[in-house]
């Protein structure tokens, strides 16, 4: 698992475009780690309209519904560690 985070990528595939992580595909309701302004790994579920003009969504809780919109440019992410959770 990359500790410092990477940016998303959008690739087109067969299917349409897709985003990636650390060259592996993403697909929604994934659960990936978004690193916090304050230096902390929060962990939550990736969502995507696959519509270029749209941004992903990283939700932080599931129950509440709270999400932010991921900022393709400046969002560092990473694969969760299987086994923490």
């Amino acid at each position: 698992m990359d500790e410092s985070g990477e940016l998303l990528e959008l690739r087109t595939e067969a299917g349409g475009l897709r985003y990636y992580l650390a060259g592996k595909p993403i697909h929604a309701g994934e659960l990936l780690e978004l690193l916090l302004d304050d230096g902390r790994w929060m962990l939550g579920r990736y969502e995507w309209n696959y519509r270029k003009e749209d941004s992903p969504w990283f939700y932080l809780d599931t129950e509440s519904g709270k999400a932010v919109d991921l900022n393709t440019e400046r969002s560092l992410l990473r694969w969760p560690n299987s086994n923490t959770y």
